[in-house]
């Protein structure tokens, strides 16, 4: 039998979705009242979450939810988004088919969305994606030394995102008093981290008066625009990549890294420093730290105090 499969886009010869055990085309999404499920869905999911949360994230995308009843139109809806948003939507899905399998005792509602996910990333996977570009560090140098002539403080966050390794959300609410310590986030996936810095991010944070990096977002915007106009590429993001791509170059281990970035637990430190203590752990895995980024943190501290002396 040929039929024709809205997802894939184009007709070929296949009687049944062997996983799924149901005829081609099945969707038991199209069964459903969607409307009253997905307000359900976000009411117990309300009580779960906070409500900037659920604000944010769960009722933006939840909205997308309802386009399920056609396969073909939820592919064609994605795939006008982002990867980024994608990946938000089809989390947002994925949590929705659990809600639904666990209301009607099945398990129909997850097997299909597995299904469809797998025809989606064969129908994405099509186009030619960018990759995400790393900065060199004659690159980042230049990039500080931008920022810097146009605002020291957005210099000094590229700086720290670069001798860190966090994410930019983690490091605009660091301050200076939580530095080597533990930070839970609160209401995130995300897990606890410790933040490396050195003495001399210290140093300038201290020289300009900041408990933390401060930004205004007239700032923040002639700086980025500056650098993109050299470095059009260029993202925050990228910097984690840069931090872990610089250490593991530098003969950090690349579990070690993940526990600094906060990708690894804790378990990371009783492997490598197995007759130590925590804190004791903690302290030889900063001097390691401390010591491979010592040559680009050097560097990076120099060009912003030369801005500012």
């Amino acid at each position: 039998m040929v039929s024709y499969d809205g997802i894939y886009g184009r007709s070929y010869d296949k009687s049944y979705d062997r996983q799924a055990g149901a005829p081609l085309g099945w969707n038991p999404f199209a069964g459903l009242n969607l409307d009253s499920e997905v307000q359900e869905f976000l009411s117990w999911v309300r009580d779960l979450v906070s409500k900037s949360y659920y604000e944010k994230n769960i009722k933006i995308y939840a909205k997308y939810l309802r386009y399920l009843v056609s396969s073909a139109r939820f592919a064609q809806i994605l795939a006008t988004k982002s990867p980024k948003v994608r990946t938000h939507i089809l989390k947002v899905v994925a949590n929705f088919t659990r809600f639904l399998d666990n209301k009607y005792e099945t398990t129909i509602y997850s097997d299909h969305y597995e299904i469809l996910k797998k025809r989606l990333k064969i129908r994405w996977s099509i186009e030619p994606l960018t990759p995400r570009r790393i900065p060199s560090v004659d690159e980042l140098i230049d990039i500080v030394s931008i920022s810097s002539d146009i605002y020291i403080n957005y210099a000094l966050f590229i700086y720290l995102l670069s001798i860190s390794g966090l994410r930019p959300s983690e490091v605009r609410h660091l301050e200076i008093r939580d530095i080597i310590t533990p930070i839970m986030k609160g209401l995130s996936t995300k897990r606890a981290y410790y933040c490396f810095v050195t003495d001399n991010y210290l140093k300038l944070a201290s020289k300009l008066g900041l408990n933390r990096v401060k930004l205004s977002s007239t700032g923040v915007y002639m700086a980025r625009k500056a650098i993109k106009q050299r470095y059009p590429w260029f993202t925050l993001y990228s910097l984690r990549h840069f931090f872990a791509t610089y250490m593991i170059r530098k003969g950090m281990a690349e579990a070690k890294v993940d526990f600094i970035q906060g990708r690894a637990p804790r378990t990371v430190l009783r492997k490598y420093y197995i007759h130590l203590d925590e804190g004791e752990a903690l302290e030889e895995l900063y001097r390691e730290y401390r010591e491979l980024i010592r040559e680009l943190d050097n560097t990076l501290y120099n060009v912003i105090i030369g801005k500012i002396r």
